[in-house]
């Protein structure tokens, strides 16, 4: 009985394991495949699609079957095991009762006791199979649970008092994951109150240096300071509670318009929300709907525009009034009517804050204080709009060729 548990658990937590991470898969290409429904069908992929997900379900369901094999293989070893020992126990006991060493009734007391003893066994080995599977779940379950993160507070780390918004890189360099340099001894000083916006051709590294300033990863050489504190001896809620942010790719809660702008302060009052939405300039749109600030906003915001999602976003960044603003290329997916209104907005809510404004449509950081072009990793050229276009460099080549195509 403990050799045939020994060796049915072994097998059983690699194949329980395999079912998992099957499924796993399965639910993770579904999710995708219906995330991605409209690209599949533009490009006419449903059938290569449906075959990949069809080989995915394959691969599931041979492997949920080896795994069930192997538990209809258990159970009848064990109840193998209990008829085995009944017959050891007529053998034996009828051979004694012959020969007179024993009577008929120790015998039949002997196999009560084996039917006694491997009932129970056999009611526990079934549950054993479901266990074996419940354990492989939860190891999975708790692999994720016990990811530890890359970016943690220090032990000594303090808290960051309110800050004026003095940024500094000093002689930066960062690596993904250890195998790519993506910036390369970057030095950068930003006054507070000033804008300076990154520009340069996509991969250069303007979103990382981004990063680095919100501390989303930690600099490999070098550090960033923020009012002379290194970001990475300071707690990350301090840091970035004083810190907003406008992504590329406006991202919406599910919930009312209300909620999602007061996300950073989410016990704002209405006059307040109210009134970041007149600052980012869609309170009138707001107005508009039915139910106002009350309106329901569906999964990813599909109910709304691109320009509106983003200028929720620019609200949520104004409730949260911070005194550092990172602008992850905010106007990039917008026509260019909407981007003159997020332009607009952005320009309010620059006023009087340390701002970082990553761009590839130059025209929207023609004002900027400081405009620096990143290539390969290095600032290579740093100064205003019109000082940039007399040096004749990668900034006048990027913007010579954005007019060029307008």
């Amino acid at each position: 009985m403990v050799l045939a548990t020994f060796l049915f658990t072994r097998r059983a937590q690699v194949a329980f394991r395999q079912t998992r991470s099957r499924i796993g898969a399965l639910v993770g290409d579904m999710a995708e495949n219906l995330s991605s429904m409209r690209v599949i069908q533009a490009f006419a992929q449903e059938g290569a699609t449906q075959e990949r997900f069809e080989q995915i379900n394959r691969e599931n369901r041979d492997t949920h079957v080896a795994a069930m094999s192997l538990s209809f293989v258990f159970l009848p070893t064990v109840e193998f095991l209990g008829m085995l020992a009944t017959g050891i126990v007529l053998w034996f006991g009828g051979t004694f009762v012959v020969e007179g060493a024993i009577s008929l009734g120790v015998v039949v007391a002997f196999l009560a006791y084996v039917t006694r003893f491997f009932e129970p066994i056999q009611e526990l080995s079934q549950l054993y199979t479901t266990m074996q599977a419940a354990m492989a779940g939860g190891e999975r379950v708790l692999e994720v649970l016990d990811t530890q993160p890359e970016i943690v507070d220090r032990p000594d780390a303090t808290e960051m008092a309110p800050i004026s918004g003095h940024i500094e890189l000093d002689r930066v360099s960062f690596t993904y994951r250890g195998d790519v340099e993506v910036l390369h001894d970057v030095s950068l000083a930003i006054a507070p109150g000033q804008t300076v916006a990154l520009v340069g051709p996509t991969g250069a590294g303007k979103t990382s240096i981004a990063n680095l300033i919100a501390r989303f990863y930690d600099v490999t050489q070098g550090a960033v300071r923020i009012d002379g504190l290194d970001v990475r001896d300071v707690r990350q809620r301090s840091l970035r509670g004083q810190m907003g942010l406008v992504p590329q790719d406006p991202f919406l809660f599910p919930g009312t318009i209300a909620d999602n702008i007061a996300f950073g302060r989410p016990d704002a009052p209405r006059e307040a929300i109210e009134e970041a939405a007149a600052l980012a300039r869609i309170d009138d749109f707001i107005g508009r709907l039915p139910s106002g600030y009350d309106t329901e906003i569906s999964e990813g915001g599909v109910n709304l525009s691109m320009g509106q999602r983003q200028l929720i976003c620019i609200a949520r960044a104004a409730l949260a009034d911070p005194r550092i603003l990172i602008l992850d290329e905010a106007t990039a997916s917008v026509d260019t009517v909407t981007e003159g209104h997020i332009q607009e907005a952005i320009d309010r809510l620059l006023a009087g804050r340390t701002a970082v404004v990553i761009a590839h449509r130059l025209s929207t950081v023609r004002n900027a204080d400081l405009i620096c072009a990143v290539q390969d990793g290095r600032i290579i050229e740093q100064g205003r709009h019109e000082e940039l276009l007399a040096i004749g460099g990668l900034y006048r080549e990027l913007y010579e060729k954005q007019f060029m195509e307008r």
